[in-house]
């Protein structure tokens, strides 16, 4: 830095000091304070400030105060935007591997093309090996006549390869991600933006814990039974951490699904001190795992054992299963998943992000793999 003696000996004879230095300074802070060119595109872009999403009749509606429905298609929408980026992303280094290990440096001479999966597994078998498939899967071409038909091999072969794409394409995106080589740190959406209030369903441990887990399930359901008994081992692990929200779903408002929701609603308003006990005894007992799914007759000669070894007063109980109010608001909280594309049971989501139990096919594995992935986004 130039001390005010080196300043002195390079100003012209009769400048001031005072005013050099004034001048200086005005001189440096135009220099940081300088503005971006002027772009007339850009003159209305304000950073930072919320945008109107759009406008009805004149009034600006912001995302805040959108409709349920329209907050639901946002959610739709952003679920379709992830799933279809991590899948491009599992495919990529999936294909990528493969060519790796067939040795195949390029794709028809193109340096650095992905090839198709098709292209890349289509040569592992042979006439051979086609011939050997269509003998073991003999129950897949009954329409199929190899004396007659002279192009059935290329058939055969078609549903070899989707076979083995299939077989292939789950081993090495598992290698991947067992070696820890792939890792993906997106975030799904989280479904407590579309509004929802989660609170209204009953929940078990701490409401403040650093964990939330959101459970769509169903009594009957094999999965669910199964996910239901690895809550224990979570909440060993986490304790006070850990809150879990029960949430029954079903798919036919007829079947005995939609009456064990409005049992387990009706436990909860009668008196849910027993909630947890019911729900424990309805994913236990094996008597429920042999109803059938529209024996709604058993389900109540059932129900009616269960409601008396929980100790809840049988009539208020039944009082309150044919109670409308009580059937309209189960009802519309399966409308609400279904629009939200819940197509299946069960379905978990950990503070908001769906967890991937459908490939994983455990609770505990899906919530460690997403505990990891929000813990990754704090730091």
């Amino acid at each position: 830095m130039m001390s005010h003696k080196s300043i002195k000996k390079v100003l012209p004879n009769g400048v001031n000091m005072r005013r050099a230095l004034l001048l200086l300074s005005m001189v440096f802070l135009y220099a940081c304070n300088k503005t971006e060119d002027y772009n007339p595109y850009l003159k209305d872009d304000k950073k930072g400030v919320a945008r109107p999403i759009y406008s009805y009749k004149n009034v600006s509606i912001y995302e805040k105060d959108m409709p349920l429905d329209l907050r639901i298609a946002e959610y739709r929408a952003e679920v379709m935007k992830y799933n279809e980026l991590v899948n491009s992303i599992h495919s990529y280094y999936v294909r990528k591997d493969l060519m790796k290990d067939r040795g195949m440096s390029d794709f028809y001479g193109r340096e650095g093309i992905v090839a198709e999966i098709t292209d890349i597994l289509k040569e592992d078998f042979d006439e051979k090996s086609t011939k050997k498939y269509y003998e073991k899967n003999k129950d897949k071409f009954n329409n199929l006549d190899p004396k007659n038909d002279p192009d059935w091999l290329n058939k055969v072969k078609y549903f070899q390869l989707v076979d083995h794409i299939t077989v292939n394409y789950m081993r090495k995106l598992k290698e991947l991600s067992d070696r820890g080589e792939l890792i993906v740190n997106l975030l799904p959406p989280d479904v407590r933006k579309t509004g929802i209030d989660f609170s209204k369903y009953p929940q078990v441990g701490s409401k403040d814990g650093k964990y939330q887990l959101f459970g769509v399930t169903n009594y009957f359901c094999p999965d669910c039974r199964k996910a239901n008994a690895e809550l224990t081992d979570l909440f060993k692990i986490y304790g006070k951490e850990l809150n879990y929200v029960h949430i029954g779903h079903t798919f036919n408002v007829n079947d005995v699904g939609m009456d064990s929701i409005i049992a387990g609603n009706c436990v909860h308003k009668v008196d849910s001190s027993l909630y947890w006990k019911f729900q424990d005894e309805m994913f236990t007992n094996p008597a429920y795992s042999d109803i059938r799914i529209f024996d709604n007759v058993k389900l109540r000669k059932s129900l009616e054992k269960s409601i008396a070894k929980i100790g809840l007063d049988k009539k208020k109980f039944f009082e309150c299963m044919l109670d409308k109010d009580i059937r309209y608001s189960a009802s519309d909280s399966l409308k609400f998943f279904q629009k939200l594309n819940v197509s299946r049971a069960p379905v978990f989501f950990l503070n908001g992000r769906e967890l991937n139990y459908l490939d994983l096919k455990s609770l505990k594995s899906a919530f460690e793999l997403m505990r990891k992935k929000l813990e990754s986004q704090e730091k």
